[in-house]
């Protein structure tokens, strides 16, 4: 859910890193755009996993430079929300 507001959002999109144990600040994952990175939180249930990609996906698509957090988070939930039913997850 944190996220950084430096990443470039011009066809790239944020790849993937190293795997660590936990997320610090107890974040079911975080998109910063400095590192071009998304992390997930690997000790989550696997359907929260996806959920979460798909609302940091959605933060590295749309909030390169927002400047409304509230409005920044209810736009990437509810893009999880429609992905995940898509995909028939319940999350």
């Amino acid at each position: 859910m944190g996220h950084s507001s430096n990443c470039t959002n011009q066809g790239t999109l944020p790849t993937a890193g190293r795997v660590e144990p936990e997320i610090p600040g107890g974040a079911n994952g975080d998109c910063t755009y400095s590192e071009k990175r998304i992390r997930v939180e690997v000790t989550n249930a696997p359907a929260q996993r996806v959920k979460t990609l798909a609302h940091e996906l959605a933060h590295a698509l749309l909030h390169e430079n927002f400047k409304d957090r509230a409005l920044a988070e209810l736009e990437a939930e509810s893009t999880a929300f429609i992905v995940c039913n898509v995909l028939v997850f319940c999350v």
